[in-house]
């Protein structure tokens, strides 16, 4: 009896979990553009009020060497920032890496 009470206990708990997961929405987000990624995420920042903004970097595999890649290829997907270095911090962990700075404008 305890046997299958636990398993009916179960099974509903199952099904009210994939019903909680299949109605709950993600958070739609708008695709950020690659060109102009730092204007973009300053208007979206001034455009809720913020005066701060947290600029995630891009992920970036290495693919070897660059052969296939001329020199203005690699400029269009970059982007240039003139700052003034505030503080900077790097943590470690057995396969990572994590580098922090804090920039302020000139």
């Amino acid at each position: 009896m305890k046997i299958r009470l636990i398993t009916i206990v179960l099974l509903v708990a199952a099904a009210v979990a994939i019903g909680v997961v299949r109605t709950t929405s993600p958070i739609e987000r708008k695709p950020v553009p690659y060109k102009d990624r730092l204007k973009w995420y300053a208007n979206e920042a001034k455009n809720r009020g913020q005066q701060k903004v947290r600029v995630p970097a891009p992920l970036i595999e290495y693919l070897g060497g660059a052969g296939g890649i001329s020199a203005e290829e690699a400029f269009s997907f970059s982007t240039v920032v003139v700052a003034h270095l505030v503080s900077k911090q790097v943590t470690y962990s057995d396969a990572d890496i994590t580098t922090w700075n804090k920039f302020a404008n000139r």
